[in-house]
């Protein structure tokens, strides 16, 4: 006796209801499977906002100053109240903000802060293994997926999305390059597109210059400019110091930027930026930038599968260079959250692609699950679970939105 498949989307609403770990488990299986793709997004999405609204951040987590920033935003009361504060503040980026004023409008729940950071950086996550699972055959869709998935979820510090600003960015940004209909928008609109990810953080600004030219040269110039970005990496200190003395000349944008430089290349803890999460993860993620030109080689090599992907190569090509090129400051940490990603991409293409040999299909494959199952280990011996609450994988959805959590985090 069969069943009605077109009860799944009613079932997976019910099934989220009762236990949304489940639900969204359910969802993913169906995206897996390419189907109801839309409804069982909205559920995923929601299961990692409400992953974030019951998280318990340590008491130094970026995002407890978001709480607090997520308060005295919700208090201003009209929109040129929110444009003063902003005019005062020498942010060169305001998005964040503007998106807590139009949420406090409705509440001035600070876990409403958790739910939007983790929903939008999740969410976007899947959007961009999604896209790129579209820019080339597989061998199989459903491991693809899997592994995709679960390779970055490995990489990612389970409070990673508490910086709200910095992850987002990136993300927002992988997944303009790697959505297919972005390149049909007019010049115009796809720049506008991406000064969104910069106006989340600006350090992305470097990226989109990135992008610009990749869309604009060659592989083999990309390849030669990213050798040459990595050489030069003994010049970034006195052109940052340079960049440093002139940027107030540009007012308070200016100001601002030129502070950023100085807090994130000069003025920062080393240990705390680089080793935040497992080291053992950091030493994971060394060995796949070690590799990386190995990988990209690779693919060059492999038959093309779209202009867009090819894009997309060469942004990587270059993006390798600008993390050379920027090691020996502190910027290094914030180039390792968006390559990392990159990477975990480049693996799925070079384990599942169909233009890829059977031979190099397994052994990156084997990458693959070596990674995966790393997660687990770098999960216990950072003490990672830490901030997960365990209430998400067992209460019904109306217990999990009565959860309280604390505005100043939890202790070590």
């Amino acid at each position: 006796m069969g069943y009605n498949k077109s009860l799944l989307p009613f079932f997976a609403l019910i099934l989220f209801l009762i236990s949304p770990f489940i639900g969204c488990m359910f969802s993913l299986y169906n995206i897996s499977k390419n189907r109801f793709v839309n409804i069982s997004y909205v559920l995923v999405v929601l299961f990692a906002g409400l992953y974030g609204y019951t998280n318990l951040p340590y008491s130094n987590d970026d995002i407890t100053r978001h709480y607090q920033l997520f308060k005295t935003i919700s208090s201003l009361d009209t929109f040129s109240d929110f444009v003063l504060y902003q005019a005062v503040s020498f942010k060169p980026d305001f998005l964040i903000d503007y998106l807590y004023w139009i949420v406090g409008h409705f509440s001035d729940n600070h876990q409403l802060v958790g739910f939007l950071g983790s929903a939008m950086y999740y969410g976007l996550l899947l959007a961009i293994i999604r896209n790129w699972l579209g820019l080339f055959s597989q061998t199989h869709y459903g491991p693809a997926f899997w592994c995709a998935i679960l390779s970055m979820l490995a990489l990612i510090p389970t409070n990673e999305f508490c910086g709200m600003r910095q992850g987002n960015a990136n993300a927002l940004l992988l997944f303009f390059i790697t959505w297919p209909k972005f390149y049909n928008f007019p010049k115009l609109v796809r720049i506008l597109l991406l000064i969104l990810p910069c106006l989340l953080h600006f350090s992305i600004f470097p990226y989109i210059l990135i992008f610009v030219l990749a869309s604009n040269i060659n592989s083999k110039k990309a390849v030669l400019l990213s050798a040459a970005m990595a050489l030069s990496c003994i010049f970034v200190v006195p052109i940052m110091q340079s960049l440093m003395g002139v940027l107030p000349k540009l007012g308070t944008i200016g100001v601002g930027i030129a502070m950023k430089i100085d807090e994130y290349m000069f003025n920062g803890d080393i240990e705390n930026l680089l080793y935040s999460g497992s080291r053992l993860r950091f030493y994971f993620i060394v060995l796949l930038i070690t590799i990386s030109p190995f990988m990209l080689n690779l693919i060059r090599k492999a038959k093309s599968e779209d202009k867009n992907f090819d894009t997309f190569i060469r942004f990587t090509y270059l993006t390798l260079g600008y993390l050379v090129f920027t090691s020996p400051t502190f910027i290094l940490s914030r180039s390792l959250m968006i390559f990392k990603l990159i990477a975990c991409l480049l693996i799925s293409y070079l384990a599942f692609s169909s233009t890829v040999s059977t031979k190099n299909n397994q052994l990156y494959k084997i990458i693959t699950y070596t990674l995966i199952f790393s997660g687990v280990i770098y999960l216990i011996q950072a003490q990672e679970y830490r901030v997960i609450n365990p209430a998400i994988f067992y209460l019904p959805l109306p217990e999990l939105l009565q959860i309280e959590t604390d505005i100043y985090g939890y202790h070590v």
